[in-house]
């Protein structure tokens, strides 16, 4: 998450962000955990910022007693192959250096993780970020991988792969790693960040800075925490300037255009909400003064509703 300047923060009287977490955080951090504890490959799929850092940690921290975590920290993901994950695994659960041969490294490992795992009722969970930019093939290897045996025990650890969505693409290109992945998907179809959620992060992180109106208006435009919080710096730069010290609805004004980007709404779908054509939807976008103004922000306020089962209001910001 990005860090607002301290002296900024002090402007509005806050001394550091809050931080956020709810019963659906709560939900998404539990789906990891299990994932762990049974061995499972867990593919966690979100936009940039949408807190795939965040909830891995959070899951991270309640297993960290009981599991070892390897962290694949090659950083040239594109080049990342199952020989680079086979040596991070074994230089993180053992003092050996890696077999030369391949296929005695294999073997090394599947004896060093199935010590950990079996004989000392560890779990193990391999942890691998920027999944997006590994090739297709490295997935079906470290598919195979993990389903290696020890005395007949098997799979012996998990993988936990954060990316962005197409990740997912490459996941269903390659079937057989697919059918045995579990997938959570972090967007508001699936429940992650709807504008309810996101108009309680704004509270938790920034408190009374910002007023019940603004933070509204704020959740309407932007979609990820990061976003957010990139945002929020910006109207209190603006604010400061203006010696304001608190967001209200005179500093967060978004336009029609701000609404509707956000929203991604077709012309088409405006307009007939709005009753209105498509011709002027779009002079409406490009001329915020354009005396159909009103009708097509009450539009877009209509389809929010619709889309999101809560009515947001936007005040007359247009």
């Amino acid at each position: 998450m990005i860090e607002i300047r301290k002296s900024l923060l002090r402007q509005f009287g806050l001394e550091k962000q809050g931080f956020f977490w709810d019963n659906t955080c709560e939900n998404f951090k539990n789906d990891i955990v299990d994932a762990i504890e049974q061995n499972q490959m867990l593919v966690v799929i979100g936009d940039k910022g949408m807190g795939k850092n965040v909830l891995h940690t959070q899951a991270i921290e309640e297993k960290q007693k009981d599991t070892i975590f390897v962290n694949v920290q090659n950083y040239y993901k594109e080049k990342l192959d199952i020989s680079s994950i086979i040596n991070a695994m074994i230089y993180d659960l053992s003092n050996e250096s890696p077999k030369r041969d391949l296929e005695a490294r294999s073997r090394q490992l599947t004896r060093i993780v199935g010590a950990k795992h079996v004989n000392e009722k560890k779990f193990i969970s391999v942890l691998i970020n920027e999944g997006h930019r590994i090739h297709a093939n490295t997935f079906r290897a470290l598919k195979e991988l993990r389903e290696a045996t020890f005395n007949g025990i098997g799979p012996l650890f998990s993988v936990i792969i954060t990316g962005h969505p197409e990740l997912l693409a490459k996941i269903e290109s390659r079937q057989e790693v697919l059918w045995r992945c579990q997938t959570l998907q972090l967007n508001e179809g699936e429940g992650w960040m709807k504008i309810d959620q996101r108009i309680k992060y704004i509270k938790s992180v920034f408190r009374d800075a910002i007023t019940d109106e603004a933070r509204k208006r704020i959740a309407a435009i932007c979609k990820s925490p990061l976003q957010i919080v990139y945002y929020v710096g910006l109207k209190m730069e603006e604010a400061r300037r203006a010696g304001k010290k608190v967001l209200d609805g005179e500093v967060i004004k978004p336009t029609i255009r701000e609404l509707k980007e956000a929203m991604d709404f077709s012309l088409k779908e405006i307009a007939e909400e709005a009753g209105i054509g498509r011709t002027t939807v779009h002079d409406v976008l490009n001329n915020p003064d354009h005396p159909q103004s009103e009708i097509v922000r009450k539009a877009l306020e209509k389809l929010q509703q619709k889309s999101s089962g809560r009515k947001v209001e936007f005040g007359e910001a247009v």
